[in-house]
Parts: C-alpha cells; structure tokens; sequence
C-alpha cells in the first residue's frame, strides 16, 4: 500500500460523509489535539462556546498519545483526527473513552476479518495482540460547561521499527487511507453525539475488551501499583479489580495496565 498522500481524496472522503460537523483537514501540522485546544482556549477567553469541528492532518510532526508518549504520525502513516463536542455532560465526560474505543472496534470489524480489534482499558486499540491504535481524550471547561477534545489515531501503514499493527497488514480488503479516515470520523461522531448511558456503554465495551472477566492484571498508577483479578468495569468507566493482596474490590480511574509476567 503507498504512503504517498492526495489531499484531495481526503475532502472528498470527509465531504462524502453525512452528519459530520465543520471540519478541515491540513497536510501537515504539529498535532491536531494541539490545534482543537488552541481553537477551544481562544473560544473560552471570549466567553463563547465552541463549536462542533473535525480536525484532521496528513502528517503530525508533534504527536502525543496518552501520559505524554510520542506517537509517531508520518504522512500517510495514518488516521490523525480530533472532534470537538460542546458542552458536554459532566456525567457523560468519563465515558468517552469506553464509546469512542467501541465505535473505532466496530467500525474496524468488517477489515479485521476472524481475529477482531480489542480494546485494552483505557486506551488502546489492540489486534493480533499489538497496538493498532490508542485514543487520546482532554476536556477544557469553559462557562457553558466543559468542551471535549476527542482525539484518536490509527496505524494505516506499519510504523517503522516498531511492534505496531496497522490496517495494511489486513491485505486488500482495506480501503484507501482517505476513506479510512473518512468512515472512522464519522462513525466515531455519531457515537459521541447521542445521549449516554453509563450501563449500556460499559456493556458495550466489556464486548470489545481485551480483559476478560478472571484475567490476572498489573496495574500501576503513578507510584502506586499491584495486581489484581478482572472483574469488569463500572457505569464511570472505572477498571473493577480484586485486589491480590486484600481480597477486595477496587475500582481503577486510570492506570497503566499490563499482564502479570
């Protein structure tokens, strides 16, 4: 599959798309999560609330993913994308994570062919055990409630030297990376844009996760750190675990979580 970018076929595959809020799309750019603050800050110093927008780019030269990690984005590489959702529901803001990695995993399904994509709490798009993609979500409040930036990348084409998937190992049933990019958008759109329920979405996402209900898992969080056995999680997107060494429920707002070795 080439690399080579045509943004032309980028407008065209997100004009292709119905329901998709105003967008731009931007050969090269340091981050689109970057771009949206900026744009979502300028809204808030004029008591304004921001409104709905895609932010894509061909190329980012400063992408991050999660707790500051680079994540490498080359021209063409990839799927690079932030939406803008404002206001957004305090009680609705923690769930984010769960629907966008369930509507990425569902969009993904009819390329992923036996062995489908698998989300790892909390963010992290996983197939054939290596990460495929990973989820990045900040919020900005401002005086009509808080503003999501909902940023996601996807690997299109392997990244160089790294234990990565990407949806060119999937042969040629893949699409271009243009209507890639346009499908993923809009379906993650669509998902973030209708009410939310804390059961239904955490339902959900148990059917895409890579944990499954009895698996040993490490967790560490700052300084903090143990393991515990999956028991699911909760209607606020917590990680519910019982501990390994109090025999007791907890339940994780975030950590860094891998298999005990």
């Amino acid at each position: 599959m080439s690399s080579q970018v045509d943004l032309a076929a980028f407008e065209a595959a997100f004009a292709a798309q119905a329901g998709l809020p105003s967008w731009v799309i931007l050969p090269r750019l340091d981050s689109t999560q970057r771009l949206a603050r900026r744009i979502v800050d300028e809204y808030h110093q004029e008591c304004s609330e921001p409104p709905a927008m895609l932010i894509s780019a061909l190329e980012q030269t400063g992408g991050r993913g999660r707790r500051g990690n680079r994540w490498e984005s080359p021209a063409g590489g990839g799927v690079y994308v932030t939406l803008v959702l404002s206001p957004v529901s305090r009680q609705a803001l923690p769930l984010l994570p769960m629907v966008v990695g369930t509507a990425l995993c569902r969009s993904l399904a009819e390329w992923c062919g036996d062995e489908p994509c698998r989300l790892k709490w909390p963010n992290d798009l996983f197939w054939r055990g290596a990460k495929l993609g990973g989820i990045l979500i900040e919020s900005k409040v401002g005086d009509d409630g808080p503003s999501a930036l909902i940023g996601f990348g996807v690997n299109y084409l392997a990244p160089a030297g790294l234990p990565a998937a990407a949806l060119s190992q999937l042969g040629a049933a893949v699409p271009p990376l243009p209507r890639v990019a346009g499908k993923l958008a809009a379906d993650v759109w669509r998902a973030v844009s209708q009410p939310l329920d804390g059961a239904t979405v955490s339902a959900d996402y148990v059917q895409h996760s890579l944990h499954r209900k009895g698996d040993e898992i490490a967790w560490r969080h700052g300084e903090d750190s143990g393991t515990g056995r999956f028991l699911g999680f909760d209607e606020r997107g917590f990680l519910r675990l019982e501990d390994s060494t109090t025999g007791q429920e907890r339940a994780l707002a975030a950590a860094e979580v891998t298999e005990p070795s």
